[in-house]
Parts: C-alpha cells; structure tokens; sequence
C-alpha cells in the first residue's frame, strides 16, 4: 500500500465510497479497523472527496494504509493538515497495526517519510535519513538520534559548543541562538 503526500482520490466520490471500493484492492482489509478510525477522525462519511480538508483527506489516507493489511505500507507525511491530537491518533494506530500483525504472526512493514524527526522518533525502529537524494546517516533510531541535537543560549555558549560541527541551520535573536 502507498499513501503519497499529495494522494488524489475521484473529485466526485463521497468519502464512504472510497471506503467501500478500498478492500476490492487489499485482500487483508479490516473493516473494524476503519470503523474505529471513522470515528477518532471524526470523518464525514457523506463528504465529496474534493470538498475535504486536508487534514480529512490525510485521516482518510491514513485510514486507507493503515486498515489495507498490506505486508508494506508506504506513508509519505501521512499528517500533513492534522492537528496535534489527531497526529496523536494517528501514532497510536500506527504502532497498534503493527503490535496486531507481530501478535497474528504477520508482521508488517510501515515506511514513514517524516520531517517531523523528535515526533515519530519514539515510533521507529531504523532511520534513514536522505539529503539532496544522498543517503547520509542509515540505522537505528538511536544512532539518528545521537547524531543531532539543537542548541538553545547565549551566542558565545552555542557557538562554543557548536564549534567543529557541521551547523545544520542557525538563528539569532536579540543575543540568543
């Protein structure tokens, strides 16, 4: 299953439509699982497609990857337009579908394409991390984690300790950085 950032469904098509074609391409489908996520996202059932916000068309996505059963669910940003207690939803179901498929002896795959490294870091088990399409730092979530950190004070104190490291951005104010 492939969820992209940007994922199109028919302008025309209510909501609960795309929810009923949806286990015609994924033979693992579960329906509860739809039913509950129907109700955490609060979706409009009866809504065009088109007429969905972003953060709806994002649960809807989120909704499709993650009751499709598929063996590899590709997410790319699946949260883009959710607010922070429906990324919460999102993260809990995440890591539910996969406990579910480890505990029924079928473990699934999920690949997470995030900018939102500290929020999912606690869900993942292996980073990687690309930069202008060059894979920079490949392991597990530790290694990514120790990699990087941000620094927050007085100019002299950050640049001090920034200093042999490679500064990935910088921002002054009023003497802080």
């Amino acid at each position: 299953c492939f969820i992209r950032e940007d994922q199109r469904y028919p302008d025309e098509f209510r909501l609960e439509t795309m929810l009923q074609i949806a286990p015609e391409f994924y033979p693992a489908w579960d329906a509860e699982l739809v039913a509950r996520l129907v109700e955490r996202f609060r979706l409009p059932l009866q809504t065009k497609t088109k007429k969905l916000s972003r953060g709806q068309r994002s649960a809807l996505a989120i909704t499709i990857s993650l009751a499709s059963g598929a063996d590899y669910t590709f997410l790319d940003e699946p949260y883009l337009g959710l607010d922070a207690t429906a990324r919460g939803i999102f993260y809990e179901e995440l890591l539910s579908a996969y406990a579910e498929s480890l505990a029924a002896d079928r473990p699934r795959t999920f690949v997470v394409s995030t900018h939102l490294i500290d929020e999912a870091a606690d869900l993942l088990e292996e980073v990687l991390i690309i930069d202008s399409g060059r894979v920079v730092l490949a392991g597990p979530t530790e290694l990514a984690l120790a990699a990087a950190f941000t620094a927050r004070g007085p100019k002299a104190a950050v640049l001090a300790l920034s200093a042999g490291r490679e500064l990935l951005t910088q921002r002054t104010l009023a003497g802080v950085v």
